[in-house]
């Protein structure tokens, strides 16, 4: 559990940074929104957030698996 919980929160740190060198958000505000997110969502928003392309696109992402 413990290595999984390691995993998650270094998916969650890597999306933060993609996300806020992209999109140019603020990691306080990404965090507690990433906060939420399963190991498989997290997963799959790192993957999506290569292609957004402004903030919208998160918030859509997110809107869509709510």
């Amino acid at each position: 559990k413990g290595l999984q919980e390691g995993r998650t929160q270094a998916t969650q740190s890597a999306v933060q940074k993609v996300l806020a060198k992209r999109l140019k958000l603020a990691p306080d505000a990404i965090s507690s929104r990433l906060a939420s997110l399963s190991a498989p969502q997290l997963d799959a928003l790192l993957e999506a957030a290569l292609d957004f392309e402004s903030p919208a696109d998160f918030e859509n992402w997110l809107r869509q698996r709510a």
